[in-house]
C-alpha cells in the first residue's frame, strides 16, 4: 500500500511540475460543455484536435496554405456532440481536444459567409482595403493580376500568397509581421481553403486565450487510428507533393511521378467506396506493383526526418492495413 501511494503520490507531482511548466491542465468535459455554452452567444469559440496536450501549429503545411494554428469554429458546421464524438473531416481521433478563444483586442479578420469582411471583424473592412491597396502599391503587378476580385479578404489572402512567393512559411511571417494580421477566421465562404468552408487559422498563441485542454472522449485516452478513411489519403497524397520535399532549398525530390499518381489513384478509389474493406481495396487494384510503388513511398515519409510525428503515425497505419490486405489476397 506503501508503495502503491509513493507511486501515485509521484506521479502527481510529475503531472504538476508539467502543468506549471507548459501552462496545461487536463479539464473535464463538463468543463468543456461549460465553455461551449458560454461562447454560444458570441461566437468566439475553437476546436483543435492535437496528439500533445497543447495548441499545436502545422510547422509544414501541404495545403496552399500558410504555417498557423489551425481550427474548427465551434459553432459553424459541427455541434457539441460532433466535437465530442470526434466525427470531423481531419484529425478527429487524435489524443486531445483544445478549445479556444481569440482576444479582445487581437488582430483578427472574420469573413463572412459570402467572402465579405463580417461586421465583428476586428480588422475594419477599410483597413483591409488599405491593407490590399498598400500591397497593390508595391507590387503594380497584382493591381492588374487581381482586379476582377475587388478589394475583399480573398483578395488579401491570395496577394500575400503571390507576395511570399507561396512559400508557407514565409506568407505566415508576412500577414503576422508586415501587415500585422493574426489570425483569420472564415464563416463559410472557402477563403482558406475550398475543401474546409468554414475554419479559422492563428498565427501567434499570443491573440489566443489560455486553451481548455480535454483527452478526446471518442479514443477513450489513447491514440486511434483504426479507421483511415479517402480524406486520410489525400493528406497523405498532398505530403507527397509537399514543397517541403520537392522544390524549396534546392532538395532533390525524394518522391516520384509514379508515386504520386498512385496515392491520388488509391485515395479517389477510397472515396468512390468509402466502406470496403482493405482486403477487398486490394485485391480490385489488381496490380501488385500499384501496391508496392505505394509502399515505397510511404516508407520514404517515414524515414524522413521533416514530417509531423502525426503524419508519420497515419502512415505507419495505412502501412499496417496494407500489410494485412496482402495476407487475406
Amino acid at each position: 500500500m506503501k508503495a502503491l501511494k509513493k507511486i501515485l503520490l509521484e506521479t502527481l507531482a510529475e503531472k504538476q511540475r508539467y502543468a506549471q511548466q507548459t501552462g496545461v491542465k487536463y479539464n473535464t468535459v463538463d468543463e468543456f460543455k461549460k465553455l461551449y455554452e458560454q461562447h454560444k452567444s458570441d461566437g468566439n469559440l475553437f476546436i483543435q484536435y492535437s496528439d500533445i496536450p497543447k495548441l499545436g501549429i502545422n510547422p509544414s503545411s501541404t495545403f496552399n496554405t500558410p504555417i498557423g494554428i489551425y481550427s474548427y469554429p465551434a459553432y459553424s458546421l459541427y455541434d457539441l456532440n460532433t466535437f465530442l464524438d470526434g466525427r470531423v473531416p481531419f484529425a478527429g481521433k487524435r489524443k486531445y481536444l483544445v478549445a479556444f478563444s481569440y482576444r479582445p483586442g487581437s488582430r483578427i479578420v472574420v469573413i463572412n459567409k459570402l467572402g465579405a469582411t463580417d461586421p465583428s471583424s476586428l480588422v475594419s473592412d477599410a483597413e483591409l482595403k488599405n491593407l490590399i491597396e498598400e500591397a497593390m502599391r508595391e507590387n503594380p503587378r497584382f493591381r492588374y493580376t487581381f482586379k476582377d476580385i475587388g478589394l475583399t479578404p480573398y483578395a488579401f489572402w491570395s496577394i500575400t500568397r503571390e507576395e511570399a512567393n507561396r512559400d508557407s512559411k514565409r506568407w505566415a511571417a508576412l500577414l503576422l509581421r508586415k501587415y500585422k494580421i493574426q489570425g483569420f477566421y472564415d464563416r463559410g465562404s472557402g477563403v482558406i481553403h475550398g475543401n474546409e468552408p468554414s475554419q479559422a487559422v492563428f498565427f501567434t498563441s499570443q491573440a489566443l486565450t489560455k486553451p481548455l485542454i480535454i483527452e478526446n472522449p471518442s479514443v477513450n485516452g489513447r491514440q486511434d487510428y483504426t479507421e483511415v478513411s479517402y480524406s486520410d489519403m489525400e493528406v497523405i497524397a498532398d505530403l507527397l507533393n509537399s514543397d517541403t520535399f520537392n522544390r524549396n532549398k534546392g532538395i532533390k525530390p525524394i518522391f516520384d511521378d509514379d508515386a504520386r499518381v498512385a496515392i491520388k489513384l488509391l485515395s479517389t478509389r477510397m472515396q468512390a467506396t468509402p466502406n470496403k474493406q482493405w482486403s477487398d481495396l486490394y485485391k480490385t487494384r489488381g496490380s501488385d506493383t500499384f501496391w508496392n510503388i505505394i509502399k515505397e513511398a510511404l516508407q520514404k515519409v517515414l524515414r524522413n526526418t521533416v514530417i509531423a510525428v502525426s503524419d508519420k503515425k497515419l502512415v505507419y497505419v495505412v502501412l499496417e492495413k496494407i500489410r494485412r490486405a496482402e495476407t487475406t489476397k
